[in-house]
């Protein structure tokens, strides 16, 4: 959900929020062994994992703040839009090192083009 509001004729600004919810993941998950003579690492095994419950570190569901701007010009328009998360999507500890946390953020930049206009000029 989202708000927008033309500061200028042309010119939008808005701000929202996004809900999303978590149903299944892809992962990568190695298993390697450290030679301790010559201090190389070497993969025993590695496998790709479908998880498609929260039952490891991943949450069910988190929050996005959204920023958006948009200039319209004739038929088209431009603009940009920034998401960033309120919440971490992933938590995870590694090995010997403090709990961490992954929040994601993304930024889209777009162009369209309006097909048809319903409203009377």
């Amino acid at each position: 959900m989202s708000i927008n509001y033309f500061i200028l004729p042309k010119l939008s600004l808005g701000l929202g929020i996004t809900w999303n919810r978590f149903t299944k993941a892809l992962i990568e998950q190695e298993v390697k062994k450290t030679d301790n003579i010559t201090m190389v690492d070497s993969i025993q095994t590695k496998r790709i994992m479908n998880i498609k419950k929260a039952d490891s570190n991943f949450v069910l569901s988190y929050f996005q703040a959204i920023f958006e701007t948009q200039f319209e010009w004739e038929r088209f328009s431009a603009g940009a839009r920034y998401s960033f998360g309120l919440q971490p999507y992933l938590k995870f500890r590694l090995s010997g090192i403090e709990k961490r946390e992954e929040k994601n953020n993304a930024l889209q930049l777009f162009i369209r083009y309006k097909l048809w206009d319903s409203r009377k000029k």
